[in-house]
């Protein structure tokens, strides 16, 4: 019971992961962020703002389940117990490298998928829910025409926020969860909850850095690349379903 515990919690981070490469916290804009192209899809109420017909949401159904099975099939989660925190770290780069190309390739899929309207609104959707870290992406620093030093102090501020939350990530001592007691689990749990806490406010620190970049004509095209706003529905209840009310990610 316990392994199979250990193995859920792994692989929803892990999918957490991979779901949010697109808009995430590293240099060239892919890292952990939040709301992945997949992932916005499978809602049904970005599918109903987006109009979309019944055979596009079986194609996208499609796509997000072969995306999920080509995730699982790409890491095996047993690998990370037991070993030092740097080997972690480099397993987990090499995970993040592998769902990334497997995002972009999904992401060439959906614009087969959806038509030219539905794709200009699933662009600002995205933009919504990643919020103003959506600034290390390139395309979206052309749009609002960033300058060099402009681009340099987004490069850094998601630098130092990787860095400072590749720190905060501790480990078991080599021992994994099975090896530990009852107590000393919860204690690393707590502990790992009480780092996340930390992380959770640097971003916000962070996010501010990020708004202060923009000058105030930026700021407008900032929110005019995001179109008319979406209220999100909060994740959770299922794949494909939403469950209450959420706000955007800005």
């Amino acid at each position: 019971m316990k392994r199979v515990v250990f193995a859920c919690v792994v692989w929803g981070l892990l999918i957490s992961f991979a779901q949010a490469q697109q808009q995430g916290w590293q240099r060239g804009g892919r890292g952990f962020g939040r709301g992945g192209a997949t992932e916005i899809l499978e809602s049904e109420k970005v599918q109903e703002e987006l109009k979309l017909k019944n055979g596009q949401k079986r194609r996208i159904s499609e796509l997000t389940e072969q995306l999920r099975t080509e995730l699982q099939g790409s890491f095996n989660f047993q690998t990370l117990q037991g070993v030092s925190e740097e080997q972690r770290r480099q397993m987990m780069d090499e995970f993040r490298q592998k769902s990334g190309e497997l995002q972009a390739k999904a992401m060439l899929q959906v614009k087969e998928i959806l038509d030219t309207d539905q794709m200009q609104r699933f662009s600002e959707l995205r933009l919504q829910r990643a919020g103003i870290r959506a600034l290390a992406q390139e395309d979206v620093a052309e749009g609002l025409g960033l300058t060099p030093a402009q681009k340099a102090k987004v490069t850094k501020i998601m630098t130092e926020s990787s860095e400072s939350d590749q720190a905060s990530r501790g480990n078991t001592g080599g021992r994994n969860f099975q090896q530990m007691s009852e107590q000393e689990r919860r204690a690393a749990f707590e502990e790992m909850r009480k780092r996340s806490d930390e992380r959770r406010k640097r971003s916000e620190e962070a996010t501010k850095d990020l708004e202060n970049i923009l000058t105030e004509a930026q700021k407008s095209k900032w929110e005019e690349m995001q179109g008319e706003k979406f209220e999100f529905p909060q994740r959770g209840g299922g794949r494909g379903r939403d469950r209450g009310r959420g706000g955007n990610n800005t």
